[in-house]
Order: C-alpha cells, then structure tokens, then sequence
C-alpha cells in the first residue's frame, strides 16, 4: 500500500558533496519540500539560497513564512469545500492566517499625517507578528477540537503565564472570527484554558523617593572615558564628567506623569507646539490636549482634556522658553524612557524599595492618584483628571481618602458595643453633612457638576438646568449627568426645559 503523501510543507538538508580527491563539489543547501523541493518563490520573499547547515534558524523563518503565505493564498481562493467545516476537521492554521489576514489592515497607519500613531502601530505589529508565530509553531497540525485543558497547559509551559494568556486570547479571538464569518461551522468540543491574569500592580512613590529621582536625574552628568584611539598613554582608561545633562528627559517624565497622572506613550509623544498626530501641552491656556484632533480613543483608555498644575505649568514654560519643542526630548529629538528610566530607578532606589512598592514608569500614574486622595480631594474631580471612571477610582484607590471608612472609626470611638436608639442614629444622620444640608458641600457638589459637564461637551441648556437645581435635587442631577455622559443622550438633564 503506498506511503500517505505529508499534507504540511517540511524542511530538508541537502548534505554537502565532495568527490573522490575530498574536494567540495556541492554545499549543503537547505529547501522546503511541499510536493517538490522550493528553495526561492520571489513573489512570495521566500529565498533560501546560500542557507547550509549553520543557518538553521534562518531556514525555519523561511518556513513559517512560506506556511503562512500558502494558508494565506488558500483562504482568498474561493473555495466552497472550506465554508463551514466542523472544528474537528477544520485545521487551526487555517484558522489562525485567517485571523492574521483580517486583523492586520488595523496596524496600517499613514506615517506622515499621522507619525505618533504609526511609530506605535509599528510596535504593535511586530508584537502581534510574534504572538501569531508562537501560535503557529504549537498549533500547526492540530485541529480546532484539539483546544483543551492539555493542550493549553502544553502551550502555557512553553511560555511566561502573561505571553501565553494573550496569545491564547488571540487564538480565541481567531475561533470565534471563523464561526463569525462562517469558515467554521458553530459547535465543537474544544474548550479553551487560559491562564488567569496577574494581579494589578497599584504601587506608588512616596514624596521623597520622587524628589530623590527628579534630582538624581535633573544632576546626573555625562562621562567621557579615554580610548587608545584618542588619547594618549597615560589617560587611556581615565574617566571623567562632561558638560552634558543625559538624564534630564527622564526627570521630565516623571514630573509630567505624576503632576498629569498620563500615560507614558502619550508623554512621550507630547509637543509644545500643534502636530498632526500628537498630543500638544498649551502653556498659555494651561491645557493638556492628551490626544490630538480626529483620534478616536477607546473607551478604556481615555484622554480627555486636563488643566495643568500651577507648579507643573511653571517648568512647562520654562522648557518651552528656552527651546525645546517636545516634553520629553533629547538632543532636539522625542525619545523613549524605558531603558533610561528603569536604570536610573535601579541606581536611586534600593532593591528592598523598588520590590516592596513594585515600581515601574505606569507607578507615575498611581502616584498622581495616590497623592490626590490623600489630600481628601473629591472623588469625581480625581475621576475627571485622571481620565478615569469613578468606580475604578474608589474601588483601587478609595483606602487612600481620609474620609474612607471613617464612619466606622467614628462608630468604634463613640461607643461599639453598646445597643443604641433609633433616636440616636438619626441624631448622627442628621449632624452628617450632604448639599441638601451644606451651602459649602452643595457649591462644591455643584462645581464638580459644572466640571463634568464641560468634560463631556454638554449641550448649553445643560448648564441652565445645574443653575436652576436646588441644593436637595443636585445628587440626583449628578447622577443623571454621569449617565448621560457616557450615552451621549441628555434628554433625562433636559427634559424639563422648554
């Protein structure tokens, strides 16, 4: 019975050759055998010519490649065998190029109305790239059913638990496209396991462990050591301190993170001046456009509008005036922080203190909401700054406020213990200070109204019903703005109004 012709492309070596006398003829050649031996498809840019026995890592690149390409190939050409397979039998290399074909175009950005947005498409892309070639180095050859807790757990000890938990979320993502777009028939036995995710990281700088840093960077200077080539025998080796200041970006980052409580990518790209596809710091105004014209940001990655801080406003215009032309610039040039960050972190602080607080550049964020609760600012004006639901601020940060369980404080120092009245509850209700009670808690209930509403663009008329609302009617109004705000729907503020 003859032999069942291999479905997938493989990789062979050709040995070398030499003749009778031991004299080379042939060099060992490496090739893709799919039915016949391919060594160079040119539309494809797949070239293996001149790859021997040492180049192995090149020739299995030029492999994937070329599976991917001819998956790629397979899925265009209209095919009505493919249309609907049952997950047993549907190949999940399929699945995955299909994945791959269709979220690609998302990555692609027009560099030069929009350089910010493409520099970072570009990173995206090559990690999405790498994810998907993890993906189709395991699960090449097995079929969708084939999806379960061994396979998983197979997959997951290949990789850190984080990296295997996104990459089985793109495979995910990639089996439910399939059924989506009907490539896939619905239904299956496979059952996805997915690592669960870390746990948040919510550490923070305290006061002086910033201060430390920004001074540390700010005084940092560069060093010069001589070289054989440039200098003379005696100073060959010596090193000494120049004019330059190498560290200065990374003392303005952590200033603009924590006094803005941004993100770093949008610091980075930050500009003094208007740019076409970056955000834009206005020292005159005092405004921090944290994303630029026509963006369309996710909902879970806010960037609205922010006020500047008085003291962060002075350097602002202090860097601005003396001639730079980017937030976070070196040498007249936009610059990453990362790798002179991380090291400046681990040459100020000590290990005991970077590990107790888990710091890293996104602790600037933290900070900044950290720092603001601890000043016993209102929860919502902290919300509207940081960009951030109200929610998510109370339930990570809320232990911070001083007024966080401080009924229970004032329960235990006033008698725990002992059986109370009614009569004496409502006396402590009614000493509780709320805006229908409070002129002074109803003007600032009413500012922070005022606040959310211009955040959110509310129409004009909105600004008259916040006017004429009496003090007890404005937690219910509040509440109606928030959720108006996030609908973009403010007939339940407007219904009264003629």
């Amino acid at each position: 019975m003859p032999r069942p012709r291999n479905q997938l492309p493989s990789l062979k070596l050709r040995k070398a050759r030499y003749d009778k006398r031991g004299r080379l003829t042939h060099r060992s050649q490496y090739y893709i055998y799919d039915g016949r031996q391919v060594v160079h498809v040119p539309e494809w840019g797949i070239d293996l010519r001149g790859l021997g026995e040492g180049d192995a890592e090149a020739a299995e690149t030029a492999l994937r490649a070329y599976v991917a390409r001819q998956h790629q190939e397979a899925l265009e050409r209209p095919s009505k065998r493919s249309r609907g397979r049952q997950a047993a039998e549907m190949p999940l290399e399929d699945v995955i190029s299909y994945y791959m074909t269709e979220t690609a175009p998302r990555f692609d950005v027009d560099a030069e109305a929009e350089p910010a947005k493409a520099r970072s498409a570009a990173r995206q892309r090559k990690v999405f790239l790498d994810r998907m070639e993890w993906l189709l180095d395991f699960w090449t050859g097995k079929v969708v059913d084939d999806i379960d807790k061994r396979t998983c757990a197979d997959f997951t000890a290949m990789h850190s638990e984080s990296t295997a938990r996104r990459c089985l979320e793109d495979l995910r993502a990639a089996v439910n496209l399939a059924e989506a777009d009907r490539l896939m028939a619905k239904g299956g036995e496979h059952v996805f396991h997915i690592p669960p995710p870390a746990p948040p990281r919510y550490g923070f700088f305290t006061r002086s462990q910033l201060a430390r840093l920004v001074w540390a960077a700010y005084r940092a200077k560069g060093t010069y050591t001589h070289t054989v080539k440039r200098s003379s025998g005696d100073k060959i080796g010596e090193t000494k301190e120049t004019g330059r200041r190498p560290r200065r970006h990374v003392a303005r980052f952590m200033l603009m993170a924590v006094y803005t409580g941004t993100r770093t990518d949008r610091i980075e790209q930050a500009a003094f001046y208007p740019e076409p596809g970056r955000p834009w710091v206005d020292v005159d105004g005092g405004i921090f456009y944290r994303s630029w014209d026509g963006e369309r940001v996710p909902d879970n990655k806010r960037a609205d509008p922010v006020r500047i801080p008085v003291r962060m406003l002075c350097h602002l215009r202090r860097w601005k005036r003396n001639g730079a032309r980017y937030v976070v610039e070196y040498q007249g040039r936009p610059v990453g922080t990362a790798s002179a960050f991380f090291r400046h972190l681990r040459e100020t602080l000590s290990e005991e203190e970077r590990k107790a607080q888990r710091l890293n550049r996104h602790a600037c964020k933290h900070t900044a909401a950290t720092w603001l609760m601890q000043a016993g600012e209102p929860i919502g004006e902290i919300a509207g700054f940081l960009s951030t639901d109200e929610r998510t601020i109370v339930r990570h940060y809320g232990h911070h406020h001083p007024d966080y369980q401080a009924g229970i404080s004032d329960a235990f120092s006033s008698g725990a213990g002992r059986i109370r009245s009614r009569r004496d509850g409502s006396e402590r209700a009614a000493k509780r200070q709320t805006a229908a009670t409070s002129p002074a808690v109803a003007a600032e209930v009413r500012q922070a109204v005022r606040d959310l509403m211009e955040i959110a663009e509310a129409p004009v008329a909105a600004l008259s019903v916040l006017d004429s609302t009496p003090d007890d009617g404005l937690a219910a109004l509040r509440e109606a703005v928030k959720r108006s705000a996030r609908s973009g729907d403010w007939s339940a503020v407007l219904w009264n109004v003629a």
